[in-house]
This record gives C-alpha cells, sequence and structure tokens, in this order.
C-alpha cells in the first residue's frame, strides 16, 4: 500500500507548522502533481514549514484560496524524512507491543453457568473463559451481592474458570442485565446474565431422544447447551385446557445457539412448530394450551445443528 492509501485509510489530519502560521491540511499533492490545500489567510507568509507529522518528500504546489500558487520545499533532504519516518514508525509499533501485550491479559469471559439469578436468593454463579485467575470483585448492572465463593485460593490458581455467589437485591425486575469480571490483569468486556424468578435446573445432557426425554415439573427454567448433530428432549404432564408457555431465551442473552423448538404428544405427533419470534429475534417463544391431559414433549436443537458451551 502507497503512503497516499494509508492516509487516506487511516484519516490521518496532517498539520504543517510555518513561521508565525500554523496551518492544517487535508488534501496534499507532490511535484508530480498532488496538491495541498490551505485556507486563504495563510497569504505571504507562507516560509520552508518544519513538519509536525508524517508527510511525503517532495515538492510542494501550496495553493491559497484566491487562486494563486507559490513553491516550497517540505525538507531539505531524503535523510532527515527517513529519520523523522523511523522515528514515527518505532513509537508506533512500541505503543502497538504495549497494547497487544495489555489485551493478551485482560480476562475474556466465554459462558456463565447458571445464566440466571433468583432476586432476594443467593446463586453460585461459575464464570468460564481465559485468563481469569487473580479474579478480585464483578460488576453487575442491577443491584447485587457479588462474593467470591471459593476464597481459599481455588480461584486464584483456576485461569479458566471463577466462581462468585450472587445474590440479586430482592427489588430487582426479571429481565437481562450484564456483568464485567475484573482481575489484577484488567476488566473483561459485558457479559449479559438474567434475572429470573423461575426455580432452575441443569439439563442433565442424556436426554437425546423422546425415551430419555428429562421430566420436567412447571413452572421451571433449564439451564443447558446443545450438542453438534443432536436434539435434547424434555418432557412435563398437562392438564386439559392449560396454557404452557415455552421460551428459549438464547440469543437475547448474546449465545451462538439459534434454537428450533417443536411440541409433541406423547405419541409423537407435532403440535407446535417455533423457529424465530417476533420480538424475541432468532429465538423461540410460544404458547401452547393442552388439547387434553397428558404427557407433552419439548423438542430443542439448533437450527445449523450446532453445538458447545456457546451454545447455550
Amino acid at each position: 500500500m502507497n503512503r497516499i492509501s494509508v492516509i487516506a485509510t487511516v484519516e490521518l489530519r496532517i498539520s504543517f507548522g510555518f513561521r508565525g502560521l500554523d496551518v492544517e491540511i487535508w488534501n496534499w499533492r507532490s511535484s508530480r502533481g498532488d496538491e495541498a490545500q490551505i485556507p486563504s489567510e495563510a497569504g505571504s507568509k507562507l516560509e520552508p514549514p518544519h513538519v509536525s507529522g508524517y508527510v511525503p518528500k517532495g515538492l510542494l504546489s501550496l495553493r491559497p484560496d484566491e487562486g494563486t500558487s507559490r513553491q516550497g520545499h517540505l525538507a531539505s533532504g531524503s535523510h532527515s524524512w527517513q529519520l523523522i519516518y523511523k522515528r514515527i514508525l518505532s513509537c508506533a509499533l512500541a505503543w502497538f507491543s504495549i497494547l497487544s501485550a495489555a489485551l493478551a491479559q485482560s480476562p475474556n469471559l466465554t459462558h456463565i453457568i447458571p445464566a440466571a439469578a433468583a432476586p432476594g436468593k443467593s446463586t453460585e454463579v461459575t464464570f468460564f473463559g481465559k485468563n481469569l485467575g487473580g479474579a478480585t470483585e464483578l460488576w453487575t448492572s442491577f443491584p447485587c451481592e457479588a462474593v467470591l465463593a471459593r476464597p481459599n485460593g481455588e480461584n486464584e490458581k483456576e485461569t479458566g474458570k471463577v466462581t462468585f455467589r450472587l445474590t440479586p437485591a430482592p427489588e430487582t425486575q426479571v429481565g437481562i442485565g450484564a456483568v464485567r469480571l475484573a482481575t489484577t490483569n484488567g476488566i473483561s468486556s459485558l457479559h449479559l446474565f438474567m434475572i429470573d424468578d423461575l426455580p432452575g435446573i441443569a439439563a442433565v445432557g442424556t436426554n437425546k431422544t423422546i425415551a430419555a426425554a428429562q421430566e420436567l415439573r412447571p413452572p421451571i427454567a433449564v439451564d443447558g447447551a446443545t450438542e453438534p448433530l443432536s436434539f435434547d428432549y424434555f418432557k412435563f404432564a398437562a392438564s386439559k385446557g392449560q396454557r404452557v408457555t415455552v421460551d428459549v431465551v438464547a440469543a437475547r442473552l448474546g449465545s451462538a445457539l439459534d434454537p428450533v423448538v417443536r411440541l409433541l404428544d406423547a405419541k409423537g405427533r407435532e403440535l407446535v412448530y417455533c423457529d424465530d419470534e417476533p420480538g424475541a429475534g432468532p429465538d423461540s417463544r410460544f404458547v401452547f394450551k393442552a388439547p387434553a391431559a397428558g404427557d407433552y414433549v419439548i423438542e430443542l436443537r439448533d437450527a445449523n445443528y450446532q453445538g458447545g458451551a456457546s451454545y447455550r
């Protein structure tokens, strides 16, 4: 990439310092035909300039607004420009190295288990990611008491996960908030977290067939992740006419999961198919009214049959 392209890419503003006048230019043209635009008030004050930024070597045609033009040299020789260029490049590389090292050590959260806590109740929440060793505190966007759950040094030794005991204030509204983890090396980016008043359980992970469906007793919330090329099944009982809401909160928490849900009756016949839902983005959500008393099965998968820790 040539010098002109680089300057245009980073939108660099170049400043020329003239004796008695500082002129800030936006465009330049070398003796090969490139121009530098300067204000008309420069007039006859233009003298050989000193440079406070990187400017390509060459003879410039300095054109005041009134249309006259004057000639001036940017530097006395190529050696001074090479020196300026090397110094600027060295400083840029040094700052880039420092910044890269700092970012490499900053904590990075990938997922949280469980992904929700209830208002007024204490929940042990484990944060997973990279560079989590030396965790000091947890910032939350909602009123919450956050205490390291294992202060005996285990959190300090572990770099891939850290556990806090979270107690959201009783008046905290149900919804989605955010958390940031602070360590001795920095602070993580925001990670979404849910405040939910439903009792929660973990997915068993072995419910990959209808026969092995995990049994649920509503109202309840299940915390889990999909696996590649796999389905998850959950079974619940409903009385005739009972209304049941099924809501998969994934993308709304920043998950990579794009859920697809089917509701089946006890014989495996499809009663409801739900992919994306207006108001919930790519998440699945629907309300079902049981036509008869009996068992019903929820089938859950990723739309692209993907899975893993980030698909929860």
